[in-house]
């Protein structure tokens, strides 16, 4: 099972690295997903809300399926990737959604 947090900047730190931890334990001790992994646009570190900065495993283009996401992103994130959801649901068009016609305005604005 492949499961991943989407971060974009200024995330909570708190938000991703404890569900990173939940989703060890799961692994760990009720063989929960194999692949945890933070994806975001593009693989350059994400600043975050307190000043720390992360490293994405893996950018938006280059993640393959996965079986679910959580975003743990802010509003603006979430938004992308509820429209990725319900208008792209094979996840083939990963980042592009601001540009689609059908997005509404808050993820145009992107």
């Amino acid at each position: 099972m492949n499961f991943g947090m989407l971060i974009c900047n200024e995330v909570e730190e708190l938000d991703f690295v404890a569900p990173r931890e939940v989703l060890r334990m799961w692994r760990l001790y009720a063989e929960g997903p194999q692949n945890g992994l933070f994806i975001a646009e593009d693989c350059a570190p994400v600043g975050c809300a307190k000043g720390i900065s992360a490293s994405p495993q893996i950018s938006f283009e280059a993640c393959a399926a996965l079986h679910c996401i959580a975003s743990v992103a802010g509003e603006d994130a979430a938004g992308k990737a509820q429209f990725g959801v319900e208008y792209d649901p094979d996840a083939t068009r990963y980042g592009i959604y601001p540009s689609d016609a059908r997005a509404p305005t808050h993820v145009k604005a992107g």
